[in-house]
């Protein structure tokens, strides 16, 4: 049994209350609304000294970009958390370090800074305040070795959480308002499609995750040094094919969505 002082909250409860308490030995509170809202994937973080590669790559383009939602009765997140959490609960633990939580994750307390392994910004001396997630049914993100799932706050508008794999997201409270960017200019956006996905959020993520896949691959070509310049030459016409193919959707949302989806999977299997 995992020996920690641990404070249980309701997310419903919390808001009715209007603040959110860390546990009796903190002596801080955090109000609930940094917790409740949409927080979208930054960063894919991975273990730099594993002696295997990651099934999950860097700031992998499948899960940059999504969205998580947090409210009082589920946690979900296409792409992410399906079906979700049901009815969470947030259970506080006892203060500790970042190397520390990441030790207990992992299951390994022998390296030194595990912060670092990981290529985060954040020192791993630094403390946190751990959050495990349960929920009535469903999950959000898999156990730690010696710890269940878990999210911290990095910052009010920042927070991290183990994901499969021994990988960690980064996610940043999405702001009311603030308009998602494609990959390229929506001034010069030139039919339909383009202007479609200028109009919606979840669309301009993902053309910019076909962006990211695509500029993954055009690297890993460069780096092998064989058959350079007709690999990317056909690639890029590979690239152009499917544009066109992307653009026949028009304005169909969810034809759009599926195109790019299929697109950033196709272009990883390559870079795998």
């Amino acid at each position: 049994m995992m020996k920690y002082s641990v404070t249980v909250f309701n997310l419903r409860t919390l808001i009715l209350a209007g603040l959110f308490y860390y546990g009796a030995a903190q002596a801080e509170r955090v109000h609930v609304d940094t917790f409740i809202g949409e927080w979208q994937v930054k960063h894919v973080y991975i273990d730099s000294q594993r002696a295997s590669r990651s099934a999950i790559p860097f700031d992998d383009p499948l899960l940059v970009g999504r969205v998580m939602s947090l409210t009082p009765e589920k946690i979900t997140g296409r792409y992410l958390s399906e079906p979700g959490c049901e009815q969470p609960v947030l259970i506080a633990q006892s203060t500790t370090t970042l190397n520390h939580l990441l030790a207990l994750t992992l299951g390994d307390d022998t390296r030194i800074n595990l912060a670092r392994d990981y290529l985060l910004e954040t020192q791993g001396d630094n403390n946190v305040v751990p959050f495990l997630i349960e929920c009535s049914s469903g999950m959000v993100g898999p156990a730690g070795e010696n710890i269940a799932n878990w999210l911290t706050m990095m910052d009010k508008q920042t927070l991290l959480t183990n994901w499969q794999g021994n990988t960690l997201l980064l996610l940043q409270k999405l702001s009311p308002g603030v308009a998602e960017k494609p990959s390229f200019s929506c001034q010069k956006a030139g039919n339909i499609t383009e202007k479609t996905i200028c109009k919606f959020p979840t669309l301009a993520a993902w053309d910019r995750s076909v962006a990211a896949a695509y500029e993954i691959v055009v690297f890993q070509t460069k780096q092998t040094g064989i058959e350079v310049t007709g690999s990317l030459a056909a690639l890029k016409n590979e690239q152009r094919l499917w544009i066109a193919e992307r653009n026949r959707c028009r304005d169909d949302r969810a034809c759009i969505e599926t195109k790019m989806v299929a697109r950033v999977k196709s272009l990883m299997e390559k870079a795998n």
